[in-house]
């Protein structure tokens, strides 16, 4: 490079970082126009910046999408290829399969949908959706692979894999079940292969007869609300009666939400995201907060609630605001929590015992409370934040680490007594974000937790408001008890 385009671009450098100090700095750099002859020279890497929601009617999948699916024995497709044929008609992509017998299938189906079908399979692809349900043994994987192999290497930047598996406990035969299992390993080491495109993969596990619940998720994994889910599953359980028609566009319109923790942060994005969709929402925090609150509740024609409910006597407030201002809800979200650092040698017990209060027994009280007083509506949602420290541990931080893993064990415990009033509950275990939170860490340790993910960078808080807006969706009924990392793939932990 010419001395004087490195002379122009350091200056330009030292001007944009005077408006740059907040955020990902190193990212918001690299991918700026004029520092691309300096990062090319430099063979710099480019964390390729995720393309997010802009609007709540931004449409699920556009581009061009590749479909493919196991060989199903018989001469028709199978029912989830249908459900995931009818899901792809309500988008504008255009549809391609491959030239094989089982694809043959697939394309005849397709007849019966408003689909935009070609047959030119060399093209970019932004989708690569493969239907794996009818895969019976380990030798039958190779249709997974046949069908990646030959076309992983078409995908478009920020494009969507998604592979769509049955959950291995409700497989008969050990050898369905542990090719069921493999799906995990294929979809976690193609996200990895693929990040660097800002691309995403992704596993839907189906108990058998749930297919008829696949939109919601598969929508939201096809699409930009899922930017910084990848090497993920979720699975979906059977439920009967569930077929509730919703608007896409708002689906909690008519919903009453509750959110913890709600001034600032992910909290506030929680918010955001959920009257974006339509719900009421009763935003509450604690007295220090109360400035904020009352603006984002006013800027949302939202309610706040001043309680902390680490006491008995927030809680018997934050009750009767709720039973006056709207007798019941739909959607609770137990967001708060407090970080207290400390190595384990050096921590007292008030760190110990304040993370554990207010980060687990909190949600447990609140969630039960809402509950047994049948504020919280029967065919209602509970998400809880935990946390990737929850499930990989983290330096000083075992109150902080212990009571978010605790939260995925309350999850986990809950799902059963909940689901016998139609309720379901989930877990969202958001990785580094970008918060007034992680700002504060120190600059190394700030930009090695950025980078450790599949997609090199950090989250937004609305990254982990859309994980909340899918499983408060209606259309959710069938995710119960699942754990979702909204972490890029963040490479400690599971």
């Amino acid at each position: 490079m010419p001395k004087g385009q490195v002379q122009q671009a350091i200056k330009n450098f030292a001007q944009f970082q005077k408006t740059a100090t907040q955020g990902d700095v190193y990212q918001n750099v690299v991918n700026h126009p004029w520092a691309q002859p300096l990062v090319k020279a430099l063979n710099l890497p480019v964390p390729v910046k995720l393309k997010r929601q802009v609007q709540a009617s931004e449409e699920f999948l556009r581009g061009k999408a590749l479909f493919g699916a196991a060989s199903t024995g018989n001469k028709t497709a199978s029912d989830v290829s249908n459900t995931i044929l009818s899901v792809l008609a309500k988008s504008s992509a255009k549809l391609f399969f491959t030239k094989n017998k089982q694809q043959q299938d697939l394309m005849e189906a397709s007849k019966h949908f408003p689909l935009k079908v070609l047959s030119d399979t060399s093209q970019k692809h932004s989708a690569l959706l493969f239907d794996a349900t009818s895969i019976s043994s380990p030798e039958e994987l190779s249709s997974l692979y046949e069908f990646y192999h030959t076309s992983i290497a078409r995908l478009t930047e920020h494009s969507r894999i998604v592979v769509i598996g049955l959950t291995p406990e409700s497989c008969k035969e050990p050898a369905q079940a542990s090719a069921m299992k493999a799906l995990e390993g294929f979809i976690r080491s193609c996200a990895k292969e693929i990040g660097g495109k800002a691309a995403t993969a992704n596993l839907l596990l189906l108990e058998p007869e749930s297919e008829h619940l696949l939109e919601a998720p598969l929508r939201y994994l096809l699409s930009v609300r899922g930017a910084f889910v990848t090497g993920q599953t979720l699975k979906v359980a059977k439920v009967s009666g569930s077929n509730e028609t919703i608007n896409w566009r708002q689906p909690l319109i008519d919903k009453t939400a509750l959110v913890t923790g709600a001034s600032r942060g992910i909290g506030k994005a929680i918010a955001e995201t959920l009257a974006r969709d339509g719900a009421k929402v009763i935003l509450l925090d604690i007295e220090p907060c109360k400035d904020d609150l009352t603006a984002l509740a006013k800027k949302l024609g939202g309610h706040a609630v001043i309680a902390d409910v680490s006491d008995k006597k927030g809680l018997t407030k934050l009750i009767k605001d709720v039973q006056k201002g709207s007798e019941t809800i739909d959607i609770v979200v137990n967001n708060a929590g407090i970080t207290r650092d400390k190595t384990l040698a050096r921590m007292d017990d008030k760190r110990w015992s304040s993370v554990i209060d207010i980060n687990l027994s909190a949600i447990q009280r609140i969630t039960e409370a809402l509950v047994d007083k049948k504020v919280l509506k029967v065919g209602g949602r509970v998400i809880c934040i935990s946390s990737i420290n929850g499930i990989a541990g983290c330096f000083g931080q075992t109150n902080y680490s212990t009571s978010k893993s605790g939260v995925i064990g309350y999850v986990e415990a809950m799902d059963k007594p909940l689901a016998r009033r139609k309720i379901t509950i989930n877990a969202i275990a958001p990785g580094f974000i970008e918060t007034q939170m992680t700002q504060a860490i120190p600059f190394l340790s700030r930009e090695i937790g950025r980078r450790i993910n599949s997609l090199s960078q950090g989250g937004q808080p609305e990254d982990v408001a859309e994980a909340v807006a899918l499983f408060a969706s209606p259309a959710s009924a069938g995710l119960r008890a699942n754990t979702l990392r909204v972490c890029g793939q963040n490479l400690v932990g599971a």
